[in-house]
């Protein structure tokens, strides 16, 4: 029997993987659940984040989205030469990539059979388990440099989820591959030069875990809408041009869940629990704002303050911040959740991610999916 597939477009990720035994009509988030309704030991100190994941899950209809940590040893090298004419002994290094993550080895000088011994972790998630582990041998040069000698890759769709991979990697000359990245990792062109050394890794991952909630974003003329995996939706209806001051977000057919007003002269956002007790639930007149995002004066960036008139806005009253499309808490400087803009500002490839499990979860989502309107328009 096949599982199901979760993602978006190319990003796949068989149940399988994870371990967990589904029917084609069960949902990831109500398999994965079970995993956690045992009772918790003491010490699990996810458990309460995990619940709370859960509740939102089940209370808005989402997928949970799950990352796993991969734990990464380079362990050496071997046959490994400097390259050039000469081909000598290497000072080398190894980097092991995947996306922005790296680990990164100390230099070995003068060998070519370098022994590294070094650790790391990689998180890999549901939208990088589709690329490719990029390894890197380096050599430095006398100049304190870096020169290329090579690389490899790794399918992490081909690695053992329980146990430990134990593998060498050939490492080819860096004109071998077409530098251009794609979702599936590097293309390869003609061969053209032999095997430069071998690079020892041993890869094991640890237990999936909990990550975030993910939405794809459409921006249209009159309204916003964020859709996660499984196809539950999320929209802000309003105008999205420069004069437009009032949006409500809803799940489909029901009724408003956020009232978002813009004060026009101030520019700010008030997020506002809709008034369900009037004829129009979007007359928040005696509802007391939950959330205001304030611009700063430079940069595309906004305070997040929790309630209260701009005149409140004291240093305790301010809860986070958004810039760069990322909210992070102003305490302790976690993130909340963030935005993932397309190649360009209004397109439909973007993406909204909220990796906090609170109660204010529809109003993260509806902030930084506001900000990033705001100064796209």
């Amino acid at each position: 029997m096949e599982s199901p597939q979760l993602g978006f477009a190319n990003e796949q990720l068989s149940l399988d993987r994870l371990n967990l035994k589904v029917s084609p009509t069960e949902s990831f988030g109500t398999v994965f659940r079970q995993n956690f309704d045992e009772p918790a030991p003491s010490e699990d100190y996810n458990k309460p984040k995990n619940d709370r994941a859960y509740a939102i899950a089940k209370k808005w209809g989402l997928t949970i989205r799950l990352k796993q940590d991969l734990s990464v040893q380079v362990l050496e090298g071997r046959d490994i030469i400097s390259g050039g004419k000469r081909k000598t002994t290497a000072n080398s290094l190894c980097k092991v990539k995947l996306g922005k993550q790296k680990v990164k080895t100390i230099v070995q000088k003068k060998t070519t059979d370098p022994v590294w011994n070094q650790y790391g972790h990689i998180s890999v998630s549901t939208n990088n388990l589709d690329k490719k582990l990029d390894v890197q041998v380096l050599h430095k040069t006398k100049l304190g440099g870096t020169k290329k000698l090579g690389r490899g890759e790794v399918n992490l769709l081909g690695l053992n989820l329980e146990k430990e991979n134990d593998l060498w990697v050939e490492i080819m000359p860096s004109k071998q591959f077409d530098h251009s990245e794609t979702k599936l990792g590097f293309k390869h062109t003609a061969q053209l030069e032999s095997s430069n050394g071998e690079v020892h890794l041993k890869l094991q991952f640890a237990p999936p875990t909990i990550d975030s909630f993910l939405f794809d974003l459409q921006i249209l003329p009159n309204s916003v809408k964020m859709t996660d995996i499984k196809g539950a939706e999320f929209i802000i209806d309003g105008k999205m041009g420069v004069g437009a001051n009032l949006w409500v977000m809803r799940k489909p057919d029901s009724t408003p869940l956020v009232v978002i007003k813009r004060n026009i002269v101030l520019s700010t956002f008030e997020l506002y629990e809709p008034d369900l007790s009037r004829d129009d639930p979007t007359d928040v007149e005696k509802k007391r704002c939950r959330m205001m995002l304030v611009p700063e004066t430079i940069g595309k960036t906004m305070e997040v303050v929790m309630a209260g008139t701009v005149g409140e806005a004291s240093s305790s009253g301010k809860f986070a911040k958004i810039k760069n499309n990322k909210m992070k808490a102003a305490k302790d400087k976690r993130t909340l959740a963030w935005l993932h803009p397309g190649k360009e500002m209004l397109d439909n490839t973007a993406s909204v991610e909220v990796t906090a499990f609170d109660e204010r979860f529809i109003y993260y989502l509806a902030a930084v999916t506001m900000n990033h309107v705001f100064f796209a328009l």
